[in-house]
């Protein structure tokens, strides 16, 4: 492992992240949540003998929200820290990283993830596999943008909407994966009425 100016990782391909070409890279879309304080980099999406997977570069500000906690029942992420202090909390389990140190999060295990709160900070993302991944970020950051989510930067009916066309994406912590599913069964419709879209178009 080898560190960058700054305090920053650079990583080696030993680890999975080629931290040094990953940001040398312009990310082939840009997604910014002003509600939650976050910015998404999304840098190369490809394929290996394990499948498919994106890597990004998430941005955090000092003042910025965590997502509460979810779950990916098909997906496992993994986070390395470029720079400043990431906490991971991994089924309760909470770990505090710095940079040039990385976290696992499992397919199917309750979590949550973002910044020491006053410390920006900047971790490559990897998700695998890909699934719609994209497509919730752009929902949440569009919603975010033309002020249609609450203060934690979230929308029950627009998320109903969203899952009902991409179901078993996400789930939220609590409550239990069967209500969830009958919310969106229940909720999707009026969503629509009101005029909640599927599809977020990708950012220019």
């Amino acid at each position: 492992m080898s560190g960058g100016a700054d305090g920053e990782s650079t990583g080696s391909a030993e680890s999975g992240f080629d931290a040094r070409e990953l940001v040398s890279l312009e990310p082939y879309e840009l997604l910014d949540n002003p509600v939650l304080g976050h910015q998404y980099r999304l840098i190369r999406r490809g394929s290996d003998e394990r499948g498919d997977y994106l890597h990004s570069e998430f941005r955090f500000r000092s003042d910025a929200r965590h997502f509460d906690a979810h779950i990916h029942p098909e997906q496992e992420e993994r986070i390395r820290v470029l720079s400043g202090e990431f906490e991971v909390v991994v089924d309760g389990e909470r770990r505090t990283l710095v940079a040039g140190q990385e976290a696992t999060l499992p397919a199917g295990v309750p979590h949550y993830h973002g910044n020491v709160n006053g410390v920006e900070t900047r971790v490559l993302h990897e998700i695998r596999p890909v699934l719609d991944f994209e497509a919730g970020l752009r929902m949440f950051c569009e919603l975010a943008r033309t002020g249609r989510t609450n203060a934690k930067g979230g929308n029950l009916l627009a998320t109903a909407v969203f899952l009902g066309r991409h179901p078993n994406q996400l789930y939220m912590a609590t409550p239990s994966i069967r209500v969830q599913d009958l919310l969106v069964r229940v909720l999707a419709p009026v969503g629509r009425l009101l005029g909640y879209e599927e599809e977020y178009p990708p950012a220019r």
